[in-house]
């Protein structure tokens, strides 16, 4: 599991292979291909160049992103939590097409983006 930064540099949830988990270890978002999808399958963003995108706008990142906003720096990392089990993957929407890609951060908090990240 590797952390998942906000714009302030603040440890907000995990990245575990294709899921996306909260603080507690719970999974709130699926990655795959490079988009962003809620549990239930929906589009929420992409997923490239290590951030996290809302509209093309960043609003979260993981450690090596590049081709974004300035990063900040990272705050001291949490005690990974314990895995909470995996619910089953849903079958996700088609994808859509991805916005031009801001080098600005996005105005919408991470957790309006997906719900459980803080």
């Amino acid at each position: 599991m590797e952390p998942i930064y906000n714009a302030h540099g603040a440890v907000i949830g995990w990245l575990d292979d294709d899921a996306i988990r909260g603080l507690d270890g719970a999974v709130v978002a699926w990655t795959k291909n490079g988009t962003l999808f809620d549990l239930s399958g929906s589009e929420l963003g992409k997923f490239t160049n290590g951030f996290l995108r809302f509209e093309g706008a960043p609003f979260a990142f993981v450690r090596g992103a590049h081709s974004g906003p300035v990063l900040p720096f990272p705050s001291i990392t949490p005690v990974r939590p314990v895995r909470h089990v995996r619910p089953v993957r849903p079958i996700f929407s088609i994808p859509s097409v991805p916005h031009v890609p801001s080098y600005s951060w996005s105005h919408r908090a991470a957790g309006d983006v997906v719900p459980g990240l803080r």
